[in-house]
């Protein structure tokens, strides 16, 4: 059996604290930046999503480097024209090329996680054509810069036509991404493991407990049970007898005590792991149609709601006694996990071969320091509680070869039973 928790505090990581650096290698990053833009001719840098270099710059031009950044004015209106070209590119989710203020051509890689930007490659420094001279004197006149000088850098800048620079582009942003996706998932993976690994040894723990306390109600159970049934006739002779007519009602509450004491040791023995069942071919619906008006009956008492939605499922082997006191305890505690006029909603269905019970309730949810020891024995939030309603669940459910999942948030808890057709 085991407990699947979807809440979600619980996701293996956020996806909002997660940085670049988190999730691609630097060192390969540069290098293939590196490489990258020394085989085509351009310019690039990777920055976080607050735009700070976390790359070192490859391949930028002495146009840019030692004129256009070598003024207070050159720089800001740098740094304004990439601003303006990372938020398109973060907006539409894809490389954007566009020319900078200086009539250089620059384009923006956005590297998007689970629709979050958590960074930018930002590449170019080229041109498409031969730089017109009046247009680059113009530029040095406006940033401070000597014209002669500043004609003469641009002149150097690699001549790329419109479709290498998308090429280029494209390239950039589909590596940066892959690589990310793929580290990020491995993470995901790894303390996705992480957690079933701790959840299994929890259930593990838990089933041994349930070991121990079976066997020890199946040793002791019938002991006790036959001194008691002893006792019980003689309290039903006494109360009709008219020598003790003014104890009748005395008599009455020692019988109904001594059925509750039969009722728990009844729930001990269901934790044996040996326990008989008597399994036939039938259909799980069958015997949900036949607990509808009990449990109907149960829910107007409480002044609450109770619906089914049964679809069509195979049949399967299964012991009706069990499954009846295992739909019996999950409705009941959805019942009392609702507060005023709640509602719990059964649901059977056939998924991949599977059989499908859920048990849906709209309460408050399981708290997590006991969702995190759910199954153990005697562990219950009830003031008259036994806290073995759901370790006998989880018993029944191993004899039927059955998994059990909880999904419990703020909204409500919803267990879901996974039978296996034909089978018990």
């Amino acid at each position: 059996m085991v407990q699947v928790y979807e809440q979600d505090k619980r996701q293996t990581d956020d996806i909002n604290n997660i940085k670049l650096t988190d999730v691609i290698d630097l060192k390969f990053l540069q290098r293939f930046q590196d490489d990258f833009a020394e085989s085509v001719g351009l310019a690039s840098v990777t920055v976080d999503v607050n735009g700070n270099p976390i790359t070192t710059p490859s391949r930028y031009t002495r146009f840019c480097m030692d004129y256009t950044h070598s003024t207070k004015c050159g720089d800001k209106r740098c740094a304004e024209s990439h601003r303006k070209g990372g938020e398109e590119a973060a907006r539409t989710g894809k490389p954007v090329v566009y020319e900078c203020h200086a009539g250089l051509i620059d384009f923006a890689a956005p590297i998007i996680l689970e629709g979050q930007l958590i960074g930018t490659i930002l590449g170019g420094q080229i041109v498409t054509h031969t730089p017109p001279e009046e247009k680059y004197r113009k530029f040095a006149q406006e940033i401070g810069v000597n014209e002669d000088d500043y004609v003469k850098a641009v002149n150097e800048v690699t001549i790329l036509t419109p479709k290498r620079i998308e090429a280029a582009a494209n390239v950039l942003y589909n590596v940066a991404n892959s690589l990310s996706k793929i580290a990020y998932h491995e993470r995901k993976l790894i303390k996705t493991t992480d957690v079933l690994n701790s959840n299994l040894n929890q259930m593990s723990a838990t089933m041994e407990r349930l070991n121990i306390v079976g066997e020890m109600a199946a040793s002791i159970g019938h002991e006790i049970r036959n001194p008691m049934t002893t006792v019980r006739g003689y309290l039903q002779l006494f109360q009709s007898k008219n020598d003790f007519t003014k104890y009748h009602d005395h008599f009455g509450v020692m019988i109904e005590e001594l059925d509750r004491a039969n009722s728990i040791i009844t729930e001990y023995l269901s934790l044996a792991k040996n326990k008989a069942v008597k399994m036939k071919i039938g259909n799980i619906n069958d015997v949900i149609q036949s607990l509808q008006p009990l449990l109907q009956a149960d829910a107007s008492c409480r002044g609450q709601q109770l619906f089914t939605d049964l679809g069509r499922i195979p049949d399967n082997m299964f012991d009706e006694k069990e499954i009846r006191q295992m739909i019996l305890n999950f409705v009941r505690n959805g019942f009392e996990a609702t507060q005023g006029c709640g509602e719990v909603i059964i649901k059977t269905y056939e998924q991949s071969g599977t059989i499908m019970v859920s048990i849906k309730d709209n309460g408050i949810g399981i708290p997590d320091e006991v969702m995190q020891k759910l199954g153990t024995p005697f562990l219950t939030t009830k003031e008259n509680g036994t806290g073995l309603g759901l370790p006998i669940c989880y018993r029944i459910a191993e004899r039927h070869g059955a998994k059990i999942l909880v999904d419990s948030a703020s909204q409500g808890t919803t267990i879901t039973v996974m039978f296996k057709p034909g089978t018990g």
